[in-house]
């Protein structure tokens, strides 16, 4: 329906309260719906690329000034003569119970 024809067919809204059609430049009827649709579109998108960007700057940008420390930390190497010492008694006392357990090793 057209907007006269509104009018004509008992709307409650007067003809003041109505908004006039806006008209693009191949003669199309704009309407406000279309116009919110896009800047909701436009705001949606900006924030989507905002949230990506804050992101990618907490993530990637602190590397950048981050340094390596050039302190060579040795490792202790373990001692391995108590595994080896276990390791014997083991073998030289088959019978023996060494862990208390009940249970003959």
């Amino acid at each position: 329906m057209k907007l006269r024809d509104r009018l004509e067919y008992g709307s409650k809204q007067n003809a003041s309260d109505q908004q006039y059609p806006v008209f693009g430049k191949n003669g199309q009827c704009l309407s406000a719906k279309k116009n919110n649709k896009s800047k909701k579109i436009g705001i949606m998108i900006g924030s989507i690329c905002s949230f990506f960007a804050v992101l990618s700057l907490f993530l990637y940008v602190p590397q950048l000034f981050m340094q390596e420390s050039e302190e060579n930390i040795a490792i202790a190497k373990p001692d391995v003569t108590a595994i080896y010492t276990r390791e014997q008694y083991i073998l030289n006392h088959p019978d023996e119970d060494f862990d208390l357990d009940g249970l003959s090793n």
